[in-house]
């Protein structure tokens, strides 16, 4: 059981070696690693701050990036809205250029029409006049080719004109 138990002078010992070990780290060792310990805490601390501050940045530009997305959409949808407006504005402008367009196009060929069917009438009744006039000649030769019947024709006239 000695082994369990130990001696007072190996506990003197061994109190005075752990003492001077104490002594010495605190002298020499406690401070410098106190101040690794604190640098080390520093810089943690610091790298959590910047991860913080990152994480912030990160969050705004998101926000920044979705604001700008909304934006862009919202001036697409603008600007399709204008396009759609403008080449509906311009088809309603084209219809009225071609209704007015065919509508005086067609104003001039009924005036042509016009202008065509009065010269045919006109041709017509020269054609007529002419042929009447060539009828009346051959009739008026037919009945004239006898001597009496152009003297019966004299006398009738005269009784008719009542002088």
């Amino acid at each position: 059981m000695e082994l369990v138990t130990p001696g007072i002078g190996l506990l003197f010992w061994m109190l005075l070696a752990f003492s001077i070990v104490l002594v010495l780290l605190k002298k020499f060792a406690w401070k410098p690693i106190l101040t690794a310990l604190k640098d080390r805490e520093d810089s943690i601390q610091s790298a959590l701050d910047k991860a913080d501050e990152a994480r912030r940045l990160s969050e705004s530009a998101n926000e920044d990036v979705e604001k700008m997305i909304l934006e862009g959409r919202r001036s697409r949808e603008l600007m399709l809205k204008d396009a759609k407006d403008e080449i509906a504005e311009y088809k309603k402008t084209q219809k009225e250029m071609i209704k007015n367009q065919v509508n005086s196009e067609l104003t001039a060929a009924k005036e042509e029409i016009q202008q065509q069917k009065r010269l045919a009438v006109d041709e017509l009744k020269k054609s007529i006049a002419s042929i009447s006039v060539e009828i009346a000649e051959k009739i008026i030769k037919k009945e004239l080719e006898s001597k009496s019947r152009y003297d019966q024709l004299i006398e009738d006239s005269v009784k008719n004109l009542n002088i």
